[in-house]
Parts: structure tokens; C-alpha cells; sequence
């Protein structure tokens, strides 16, 4: 086995494994204590959007997949090509950071590509100076790109073991693919990365499944959650709805139309399913009038109240979109 000085970074790999498995760890005993609590513990709003869009359009598998294959392959290609020591590899790395930053904002590309190049200049009759340089830049970087992906609004300290996390990962893949091979490192962002993947996977699994009733002598409500394109389906074909909703009245293709209407045609039942908005999730929703009830206001209000829908007031008009969360009181 070919090693390069291993007991120079052999901190690296104790370092990186401790902080990855404590961090680790505490992000999963944090997301199945607060999953009842919380619509995705410490992910934030975009992360959490762009999860159930690939859910929604290509199913739960694929995602995980993603998240536990397809992400951790190409991240050690960008973040860890450089660990063979060699230039063109160094130099390559370098080119692929700079590309990814530019995912977070424009700025940052340039600051990185400045830094890299500077390490692979400065350092470049030092092998050993070179790698351990490139091993912390591409650890912090790695973690610092990551930042997106966490809400610290949700919670500060589990935002803060987020990063952590990531930047114990680096330093511990970094180890691998210089004393081993990418293939290392490969493995082992897979092994941490399927963890999660398999978590989400059950919830969102158990989400699809989910169903809510709110219920009292004026009407009965029932939500189901629409995570995928094939349960969409089976509703859209049951709307018939009037287009004079006096609640919804917008163009916008943001948000959800003419979802409450006085229509006595229908035997005092609705079933819409909230699948042409952009937002996700989307929500498949059943409201059936008893007694003869009109009081569509209180429904909506309730709704409301629960957190299903969200009402923006707009003049005269009000718009209902989608703020439920199937994740949410799992």
C-alpha cells in the first residue's frame, strides 16, 4: 500500500472520523425527536422545496438515490480529485470548487479559484505542504458550500453541527484519498450520506400515507399529502369547478384558484388536488358540507389555522397557496 507521510495526517483521519460520527449522530437523534415537531428538522426552506420536487416528478427512490449515490460520487470528484498528489489533478480540483461555488453566488467563484491556484503555485515543490493545504481549503469549502442546504432559523446549535459535520467529512475523505484512493472516499461519503437518504426515504414514505381529518357539525375536512405525480392523478379529473370562486380570484399560476365555491351541484363535496401550483408539497383536499352549511370562510380560516394553506390578501382578492409540509406531525 502507497502512503505519503500518513502520520502527518493521521489527526485528520481521528479528527474527521470523531466529528463526523458525533455530528452525525446529532443530526439523527435531532430529526427523529423533532420530525413531529418541525417540517424537516435542520434543512432549510430551498433544500426541503428541492426534495419534494424530486420526490414529486420522479418518485422517492430516485431521490435517495440522489442523495445517497449520485451526490456523494460527483461531490468527492470536485471537492477530492486532487488527493493523488499529482498537478493536472490539483489544478483540475481547483477548476471543478471554482464551477460548484458558483451554485452559491457569483462573488465567491473567484476567491476560490484565487485561492486554490495560489496553494498549487506556492507550494508546488512541496507535496506534503500542498496536500495538507488542500486538505483543510476543500474541507472548509466543502462545508462552507453546504451552508444552504441548513435553516439556522429552525435551530442555531443543530445549523451549527450541520457544518460541522460536513467539514469533519472533509477532513476525514481527505485522509482517504491521500493515503488510499478516491474510491475510499467515494465509499465512505456514500455510507454517511445513505444514512440520511434511507431516514428521508421512510418519512416521506410514511407522509404518502398520511391523512388528516378535521371534523365538527358544519363540515368535514380531509387532506391528503400529494407527493407524487401518480397520486396527483386521481383527482384532477374529479374538480368541476365553477369560475366564480368569490375567494380566489388571480392569474397567477403561483397560486392555487378557485378552490372554495358555494356550488350546490356537487352534493356539498370538494376534492381538489393543489397539483398545477409551483410550490411543493402539494396537497390533495376534500371538503364536504353537512347540514346544509355555506360557511366556506370558516373552512378556509381553518385551514388556515392548521397551517395547510397560507392567505394573501391582495385588495380585493385573496390567495390561497400551499404551506403544508407532509413531513410535518409525522
Amino acid at each position: 500500500m502507497k502512503t505519503r507521510n500518513p502520520k502527518l495526517f493521521r489527526w485528520a483521519l481521528w479528527w474527521g472520523l470523531g466529528i463526523t460520527v458525533a455530528c452525525l449522530a446529532t443530526l439523527v437523534v435531532d430529526s427523529i425527536a423533532t420530525m413531529g415537531d418541525t417540517a424537516g428538522g435542520e434543512f432549510g426552506t430551498q433544500t426541503l422545496d428541492s426534495l419534494y420536487s424530486i420526490v414529486y416528478k420522479l418518485g422517492i427512490w430516485p431521490m435517495i438515490i440522489f442523495i445517497g449515490v449520485v451526490a456523494p460520487v460527483y461531490e468527492e470528484l470536485v471537492f477530492r480529485l486532487w488527493g493523488n498528489g499529482k498537478r493536472w489533478t490539483g489544478y483540475t480540483s481547483v477548476a471543478l470548487m471554482t464551477l460548484f461555488s458558483l451554485s452559491i453566488t457569483w462573488w465567491v467563484a473567484p476567491i476560490v479559484l484565487a485561492a486554490g491556484i495560489a496553494i498549487m503555485v506556492v507550494y508546488r515543490s512541496n507535496l506534503t505542504r500542498r496536500l495538507f493545504m488542500l486538505m483543510l481549503f476543500s474541507s472548509l469549502l466543502f462545508a462552507l458550500m453546504h451552508i444552504g442546504n441548513y435553516s439556522a432559523d429552525e435551530s442555531l446549535p443543530m445549523f451549527i453541527v450541520a457544518v460541522l459535520h460536513k467539514f469533519g467529512m472533509g477532513l476525514l475523505a481527505s485522509y482517504l484519498v491521500i493515503n488510499y484512493n478516491i474510491l475510499w472516499s467515494i465509499g465512505f461519503h456514500i455510507l454517511n450520506n445513505g444514512i440520511m437518504a434511507i431516514l428521508l426515504g421512510i418519512a416521506f414514505n410514511t407522509a404518502a400515507t398520511k391523512t388528516t381529518v378535521i371534523e365538527n357539525e358544519n363540515y368535514r375536512i380531509t387532506m391528503n399529502p400529494v407527493l407524487t405525480k401518480s397520486q396527483a392523478s386521481d383527482a384532477c379529473g374529479e374538480i368541476g369547478w365553477m369560475n366564480d370562486s368569490v375567494y380566489v380570484k388571480t392569474d397567477s399560476p403561483d397560486f392555487a384558484t378557485e378552490m372554495f365555491i358555494n356550488d350546490p351541484y356537487h352534493n356539498d363535496s370538494r376534492l381538489r388536488a393543489v397539483s398545477g401550483m409551483k410550490f411543493y408539497p402539494k396537497m390533495k383536499i376534500k371538503v364536504e358540507m353537512l347540514r346544509g352549511s355555506r360557511d366556506y370562510e370558516s373552512v378556509i380560516n381553518t385551514m388556515a389555522k392548521e397551517g395547510w394553506i397560507a392567505l394573501d390578501t391582495v385588495g380585493d382578492t385573496i390567495r390561497i397557496r400551499n404551506t403544508y409540509s407532509p413531513l410535518d406531525r409525522l
